[in-house]
């Protein structure tokens, strides 16, 4: 199946002004994690929040458009489970090391605890030819690479 015809049997989910898998990868920039950020970050009309525990949800569910599953606690289950009942979307990161089954799979149980607006989102911290140089990546490159080369960023021969 295309992705495209996937987009349209599983639908766009709309966050505060986008409406995310309707056309292409979507860049959100409004992000606050709890984990990293003081609690005061957290205000009305912030796009994504990630909670630190599951106190943090209730401010959350108040004032975040959606909450992020990050990708260093996706095997918290209690707290997937509570943050996915939220009647929040939820946003999946992908952990480095997860499998593409684990990634799927934690989106559907998310779906199923909640009302079925999930999101998935592969970690920034996946590098691109681009952050090598002219010279490419390294010989032994994974097969994940976000961005084709250009003809100024071919790998060596």
């Amino acid at each position: 199946m295309s992705s495209t015809l996937e987009r349209h049997a599983v639908g766009a989910v709309a966050v505060g002004g986008l409406l995310v898998g309707a056309g292409p990868a979507v860049v959100i920039g409004d992000r606050v994690s709890l984990r990293t950020d003081p609690p005061a970050a957290l205000r009305a009309g912030v796009t994504l929040a990630e909670p630190a525990t599951a106190a943090d949800l209730p401010a959350i569910a108040e004032h975040a458009a959606a909450v992020v599953v990050g990708a260093s606690w996706t095997r918290d289950i209690p707290l997937v489970r509570a943050a996915a009942g939220l009647g929040l979307p939820v946003v999946v990161e992908r952990r480095a090391s997860a499998s593409m089954e684990e990634w799927l799979g934690l989106a559907a149980y998310c779906a199923g605890e909640g009302d079925g607006r999930v999101i998935l989102c592969e970690g920034a911290a996946v590098p691109t030819w681009r952050s090598y140089g002219p010279r490419g990546p390294p010989r032994a490159a994974p097969r994940w690479w976000t961005s084709p080369p250009t003809s100024a960023c071919r790998p060596p021969p």
